[in-house]
């Protein structure tokens, strides 16, 4: 048995080697391919180097100078094993002195171009063998997909971080994983199913015990990161069994109009050779779908038919991956990805940095605290990675362009590229790619050959590509990660001016605002700018579009304080008239930093409207989630109506506008002396448009307080009110004794009104 070994920062060449000794029938032992995630990776390293018969070593300038790679080294000559260096690249001489191989094969060509007759060279070396790993169709496919995603992990902020590390290397005594997996069972996550929410602190658990179910967060925040790994582990298990289900990953962004049907479309993605509608009447498999939400935007038809498929298909296992509101995804259980609190940030940088490195983080965490609390994966891994390698540009950069940092970084930590192309070079070349793809339809994939027209420099996608900022599937070109993307088009924005290219918002019917590709654009614009210049910027957007407006505002609370009564004014304008646009207001409001602030805004708005609005907006006060303080809480249960009592005297140490939002929110407390309490005050209170919420209560047959309702109506001194109460009873005659009971409660002053 022939033991692969190689520092992490080569694994894809030892990938490569790995497939070649497999497909010539070589038994090989490589970590990739035979550790899961949730296995003792140490003992299992250690009892494959205790098996190896022979050892291969992959030999570049990182290996040399790891102290992990030379003490493997030192382990298999105390062995007295024949070690055979692979040399993928150039690397220099100064070390190799240390080293001593048996032999040495240049496989620098044969990398390039696999057709290399180089490869006779090393398999005179090793022999063929009895227990060589099965091969075939699937095993092929299973390889290749474990292959695909662990260098599309190692391409992840941390896993430059932890390959750089070198202390952390010479205190530990396994080898360094590209990802930690971990994150799958440490990671707090918020499960909803049947209507409950429950957390989730074992989501490789809740895939295993859930065959069907959506992954949902913001764009960044994790999702394909998490679906990745969950893939790994299914494939590493269907590796091992023939009846486990096959992992196939289905990238719904590359739905173009190319692809008229849903065949179509999964035949360009599906990777077996065995049709894939025959494929899944014969086996179980575990179908990925990822980019829910940017099929939903551009072909909402199509996540219909996708829809359908699900549903059709309940032995199959789906996990499908949407960011935002779920919009048209299927009625599935849902795994929400949360924020990144501080005490999750340092958790997870306890994975990556020595104990000095986590102290600068501490002080990054509290100089910065706004941006980690509301930071997504994407972000906090660049702080990581540039805390381990280089503290200056992680407290210069790291804030006010991390695209910048990273790519500075990265250029220091590989060998220069071909030509002299420098990282300000390359982050011009970028940004230049980056707005050429947000001009077209699909503004997330670029045809390698309209990206080398749209660049100034055509090394910046290789050297792109190899700095792992870039992603090439086929020969399409897209960005590692979207919002970089953003990141970089958004200077372009700021030359021409976001205006130039808002329009005003657009609205369907049951799905609300229609999302547009300027959206995070224009916020990736807004965090860009100094906090002084924020206001303006976000003041112009709210002109043309409140709703990009509102995201500004979530995103930097600071800027409510002087935007959010203008903004509210705007959403409620456009909105009011637009049965459409009120699906989308909803979420846009529930968004705002101050809950309690925002209500007291929306009562502040009512005078300005008809009934049916006013009772649209009571409804929407009554949506937001505001925390109702315990002591208000205690003071509507424990009020005494029978003693004589004044309601705004009770109320006065809460503002009017907030204790109707309170009272109003209470109304709906399962608590029946709560309700009931909150209601009767409701009415002393005698706020006129608060009727209007109480009338549309009467026409609830649900509620089991309607005397409680009709009493509270005859406190307010207009005829119409009780005339309507009237005409209500008239149509139930089961209620008619409610409303004479309140009648004659009213005595004089209700008769008078009535006679009026």
């Amino acid at each position: 048995m022939i033991y692969l070994s190689y520092h992490n920062i080569d694994c894809a060449y030892a990938f490569q080697l790995a497939n070649l000794l497999i497909r010539y029938y070589r038994n090989v032992s490589f970590d990739r391919f035979e550790i899961n995630l949730n296995e003792d990776w140490n003992a299992m390293i250690r009892q494959a180097r205790s098996r190896a018969t022979g050892v291969i070593a992959i030999v570049t300038d990182d290996y040399l100078a790891s102290p992990y790679c030379r003490a493997e080294f030192e382990y298999f000559r105390g062995r007295d094993l024949a070690i055979t260096a692979v040399i993928p690249r150039d690397f220099s001489t100064e070390m190799i002195a240390e080293f001593t191989f048996g032999d040495w094969i240049d496989f620098r060509r044969w990398f390039d171009d696999p057709n290399d007759l180089s490869v006779e060279n090393l398999l005179s070396q090793v022999p063929q063998s009895e227990a060589v790993a099965e091969t075939g169709e699937r095993l092929d496919y299973l390889r290749g997909l474990i292959q695909d995603i662990e260098l599309a992990l190692a391409k992840m902020p941390t896993s430059w971080a932890s390959l750089r590390n070198s202390d952390r290397q010479k205190a530990a005594d396994f080898r360094p994983r590209m990802f930690e997996p971990n994150i799958l069972t440490d990671w707090v996550f918020i499960g909803k199913k049947a209507g409950n929410e429950l957390p989730v602190e074992n989501l490789l658990e809740w895939s295993q015990l859930e065959p069907q179910f959506i992954v949902q967060g913001e764009t960044g925040s994790g999702k394909t990161t998490f679906a990745r790994l969950l893939a790994l582990h299914q494939a590493h298990n269907a590796l091992r069994d023939e009846d486990a289900a096959v992992p196939v990953w289905l990238d719904l962004a590359q739905w173009t109009s190319e692809h008229r049907t849903l065949d179509a479309f999964v035949e360009s993605q599906w990777p077996l050779l065995t049709y894939w509608q025959h494929w899944l009447d014969q086996r179980e498999t575990l179908l990925v779908l990822d980019n829910w939400s940017d099929l939903a935007r551009s072909q909402p038809a199509r996540v219909a038919e996708l829809r359908q498929w699900i549903d059709a298909s309940p032995g199959q296992r789906f996990i499908v991956l949407t960011a935002g509101d779920r919009g048209a995804a299927p009625e599935l259980p849902i795994v929400q990805l949360n924020g990144i609190s501080a005490g999750r940030a340092q958790s997870f940088v306890g994975s990556w940095l020595t104990l000095e490195q986590q102290n600068s983080f501490r002080q990054i965490l509290k100089q910065k605290h706004a941006l980690i609390a509301d930071c997504l994966m994407d972000n906090l891994s660049i702080g990581v990675e540039l805390l381990s390698a280089d503290r200056a540009l992680a407290f210069n950069q790291w804030q006010a362009n991390p695209m910048a940092a990273m790519i500075a970084l990265r250029s220091q930590q590989l060998p220069q590229a071909a030509g002299g192309l420098d990282a300000k070079q390359l982050l011009a070349g970028l940004q230049q790619l980056a707005w050429s793809m947000m001009l077209q339809d699909n503004h997330r994939f670029l045809l390698r050959e309209s990206a080398i027209n749209h660049s100034v420099d055509p090394r910046v996608l290789d050297r792109a590509l190899e700095l792992g900022v870039l992603d090439e599937t086929g020969a399409l070109l897209r960005f590692h990660c979207e919002r970089f993307q953003w990141y970089l088009a958004a200077e372009r924005l700021k030359q021409d001016g976001l205006s130039k290219y808002l329009t005003r918002p657009e609205f369907a019917e049951g799905r609300g605002r229609i999302p547009k590709k300027w959206d995070n654009l224009a916020l990736a614009l807004v965090q860009g700018l100094p906090e002084v210049s924020r206001p303006g910027l976000v003041e112009q957007i709210a002109e043309i579009d409140p709703f990009i407006a509102a995201m500004c505002l979530k995103s930097f609370p600071d800027l409510s304080q002087g935007l959010d009564e203008s903004l509210i004014a705007k959403l409620v304008e456009l909105c009011a008239q637009n049965a459409a646009a009120k699906s989308a207001f909803r979420s846009a409001i529930a968004e705002l930093p101050e809950a309690p602030r925002t209500a007291e805004l929306l009562l502040g708005q009512l005078s300005r409207f008809n009934n049916a609005q006013q009772l649209w907006l009571w409804l929407e006060v009554r949506a937001l989630p505001l925390e109702l303080p315990i002591d208000f809480i205690g003071l509507v249960a424990g009020i005494d109506r029978e003693q004589p009592v004044l309601v705004s005297e009770l109320l006065q140490p809460y503002r009017l506008p907030l204790s109707l939002a309170y009272l109003v929110k209470l109304s709906l407390h399962q608590d029946e002396t709560l309700r009931k309490n909150a209601i009767w005050m409701l009415g002393e209170i005698k706020y006129l448009p608060t009727a209007i919420l109480l009338l549309h209560y009467l026409d609830d047959s649900e509620r089991s307080d309607h005397d409680e309702i009709v009493n509270a109506l005859m406190k307010y001194a207009y005829a119409e009110i009780l005339a309507r109460v009237l005409r209500w009873s008239q149509d139930r005659p089961q209620q008619r004794n409610t409303v004479i009971k309140a009648l004659a409660e009213g005595k004089r002053l209700v008769t008078s009104r009535l006679l009026a």
